[in-house]
């Protein structure tokens, strides 16, 4: 989803929200949302960005219905534009689920309620297991 978060501006500055999923194999299944960011997401994601800076270490615990979870803060450059980014890291049998908001830096106070909405409202479907 991809909104604009300086409507007072006649230049559009972009903010996008995304979701993705995907399988873990072999022993990384067992893994918890926080061993894979220190694990495995976090050197990704330094690679993505210039002047990579996260807002605290530890992350912010939280749950996704019910199902523990990990929000991670960052900032970090692409060509000379300084990015805000708020992701939430979820594992549930094996398979990973990443929120992300990522927004022109200066304008996280625009559009954190829609990240938050998805947080709140985000809903697994039924196992069929």
């Amino acid at each position: 989803m991809k909104f604009d978060c300086n409507e007072s501006s006649s230049r559009a500055e972009y903010a996008t929200v995304s979701v993705v999923a995907f399988e873990l194999t072999g022993d990384d299944v067992e893994m918890t949302a926080r061993e894979y960011w220190n694990d495995k997401y976090i050197e990704e994601v330094k690679g993505l960005y210039d002047n990579f800076e996260i807002e605290s270490e530890e992350g912010k615990e939280l749950s996704l219905d019910e199902v523990p979870a990990l929000e991670i803060e960052y900032t970090g450059e692409i060509v000379d534009t300084k990015y805000y980014c708020n992701q939430v890291i979820c594992i549930r049998y094996g398979t990973v689920y990443i929120i992300s908001l990522v927004a022109p830096d200066g304008n996280q106070e625009q559009v954190e309620g829609a990240l938050d909405t998805i947080i709140n409202d985000f809903k697994f479907e039924k196992s069929i297991f």
